[in-house]
């Protein structure tokens, strides 16, 4: 590991921190109203995926999926704390396909569990667009570009390439981008 790897871990992981710290706070402001359904997929899915990375020698790679982790779980609970606590039959579907992750996990193993996990979140990514196509200032860049950049960077930090290490940072930092450009275009 040299200084090059050990700065990237840095900035990812302070960038990472700081786009959830940045969206967070507005969170009980309640100028930003989260589904908390939608955190909990993503904290849900990110919990599987780190496990499997780590397993399959992610190294300083598993960052960016550590922090979208822990950070889904706090801001599904600040979510619910603040108000947005209705839940759609389509939340209901993206929570059962993000549990079913550690069912496909235990029966058809990691590559399949990983895979799954990338297309679920985008499912889960999916409310987010369309309250994004209706207003799209109500949505703030800042978050989903330092996701960009630290799900990049953990690409670029990954300790081994496979689909179980790949996939998932791959499939983030391509959504969290395209859903930027989508935002400054609608804007």
């Amino acid at each position: 590991m040299d200084i090059y790897h050990i700065a990237l871990f840095c900035a990812a992981a302070i960038v990472g921190v700081y786009g959830y710290v940045h969206y967070g706070r507005e969170i009980p402001k309640k100028t930003l109203r989260p589904r908390a359904a939608t955190w909990l997929i993503w904290g849900i899915l990110s919990t599987v995926v780190a496990i499997i990375q780590l397993e399959h020698g992610a190294g300083l790679g598993v960052v960016g999926t550590v922090l979208g982790a822990v950070s889904g779980y706090v801001l599904a609970g600040m979510a619910w704390l603040y108000g947005h606590r209705r839940i759609h039959e389509a939340d209901i579907a993206s929570i059962t396909l993000a549990v079913l992750t550690f069912v496909m996990w235990g029966m058809f193993g990691d590559r399949v569990a990983v895979v799954a996990a990338s297309l679920i979140y985008l499912v889960g990514f999916a409310p987010t667009i369309v309250r994004a196509t209706k207003a799209p200032r109500h949505e703030r860049i800042t978050p989903f570009a330092t996701a960009l950049f630290k799900h990049a960077a953990s690409f670029m930090l990954l300790g081994s390439m496979s689909v179980e290490t790949v996939a998932f940072p791959l499939v983030l930092a391509s959504a969290n981008g395209l859903f930027v450009i989508f935002l400054l275009l609608r804007r």
